[in-house]
């Protein structure tokens, strides 16, 4: 004969059941929908740093006035990026290290040196640095007025 079964064991059974599913397929299921969607960062720069050089003021104030910032640019993804382009406004320049096209893998930077100059007129340039995921804009604005004073100032407190 087979094992008979009382109604006791039958409902500790069910209850047994009933506790697992309770506590444990709500946790597989937040895990599993946490985990929906999850997507790795791409790869995208930012401006970590930037400093500047002395500017360039010249004795007569309708030559050309410059200055040169530096910036420091971050992968701050999670996948690596190629820099494939640096590109000006007129009256300015760019170089970088590393030489661009190259490759920034995520954490690594790349070190930017934007110049800008102007006649006597107080102007906006414009810098962009394209990648394989988008494009960051740096920008400065030149001031003649502003540069030749800072300079005069500097001047003066050294005598």
């Amino acid at each position: 004969m087979g094992k008979s079964c009382n109604l006791m064991q039958v409902m500790s059974c069910h209850t047994m059941i009933a506790r697992f599913l309770l506590t444990v397929v709500p946790i597989t299921a937040i895990v599993t929908l946490s985990c929906v969607g999850c997507k790795t960062l791409p790869g995208k720069l930012i401006v970590v740093k930037s400093t500047y050089s002395d500017p360039v003021v010249p004795t007569d104030p309708k030559s050309i006035h410059k200055i040169t910032i530096y910036y420091i640019l971050q992968n701050v993804g999670e996948t690596p990026l190629q820099v494939q382009r640096l590109r000006t406004s007129s009256s300015s320049s760019m170089t970088s290290d590393p030489i661009v096209p190259c490759d920034i893998n995520p954490g690594e930077s790349i070190r930017v040196a934007f110049t800008a100059t102007t006649n006597d007129q107080k102007v906006t340039r414009h810098a962009w640095v394209e990648t394989s995921s988008d494009r960051v804009e740096l920008k400065v604005t030149v001031d003649p007025q502003k540069m030749r004073a800072a300079s005069e100032a500097a001047k003066s407190s050294k005598e």
